[in-house]
């Protein structure tokens, strides 16, 4: 990131340091509340577009913006044909695997992924192979790939990374426990924390919650009242915090074990959750 200020203190008009500046803001958008950065990424690649409307990698982050962002599929679909139609080789390819992929076609994106590895990727492409591999289910193979990366970047984030999740996906937590750590080490990541909790709650390690009940009683706008029953430790605090109001013509008692309620006029009656 110093590299991208130093080079567009000296050249305001370099592009490609313009774009490698967007894209590691974007890389912040991901962990950050949507309202706080994305409207920030759809300017600057706007602008960047505006110097340049065949920039691939500026059209690829245009496309996350539009999937991520504004949820629009048509219009990332429409960015994805423009991207493609000034890409080449293996580019290609792992463009389009990608897209085939987030469009539900796995068949036809393992053609393209075989396509967009030959040669062998020694760039960001390596993410992708254990990613692509990941949703395919091929564990075996992608925590190889994972491994290779390793041996020929030591120490690389996304390596350990893969790694962990393909391993607990598996089933071989003990291995993935311990790659979670070394990937903890070199990147500390909250969805790796979450994923270290799923591995030893499959192994049979996870500590047992603390259960005691607790009732609410609510009163609607219209004097009926519900009851609510709820066990601790299954239910989340922001669940005890901000009960929606219903309507309701009889108390009841509802046991919550995985909150989901929510309110319809049409039905009248609270949402019941899994539990």
């Amino acid at each position: 990131m110093r590299l991208v200020q130093r080079a567009l203190a000296l050249d305001p008009g370099y592009l490609d340091a313009d774009y490698s500046d967007t894209y590691f803001l974007r890389c912040v958008a991901i962990y950050r509340a949507p309202l706080e950065l994305w409207p920030n990424v759809r300017r600057r690649l706007d602008a960047i577009l505006a110097r340049d409307d065949t920039h691939t990698a500026a059209l690829n982050e245009l496309g996350c913006y539009f999937l991520i962002f504004d949820h629009d599929w048509r219009a990332f679909d429409a960015c994805h044909e423009r991207e493609i139609a000034f890409s080449s080789g293996q580019s290609w390819h792992f463009t389009r695997a990608w897209w085939l992929r987030i469009s539900g076609r796995l068949e036809e994106a393992r053609k393209e992924q075989r396509l967009s590895e030959d040669p062998e990727p020694m760039d960001f492409g390596r993410f992708y192979m254990c990613s692509a591999r990941w949703v395919h289910r091929e564990y075996d193979s992608a925590i190889h790939v994972a491994r290779r990366t390793l041996e020929l970047f030591p120490g690389h984030a996304d390596g350990y990374y893969w790694l962990a999740h393909c391993l607990v996906a598996k089933g071989d937590y003990a291995q993935g426990i311990a790659a979670i750590a070394d990937s903890q080490a070199v990147h500390e990541r909250q969805e790796l924390t979450a994923l270290l909790a799923v591995a030893h709650a499959r192994q049979g390690n996870a500590p047992k919650p603390r259960r005691s009940s607790r009732s609410y009683s609510l009163t609607s706008d219209h004097g009926r009242t519900l009851t609510l029953t709820l066990s601790r430790g299954s239910t989340p605090r922001s669940a005890r915090r901000n009960w929606p109001w219903t309507t309701c013509s009889r108390p009841s008692t509802i046991g919550v074990s995985n909150f989901s309620c929510r309110t319809g006029a049409a039905c009248g009656r609270i949402g019941r959750g899994t539990g």
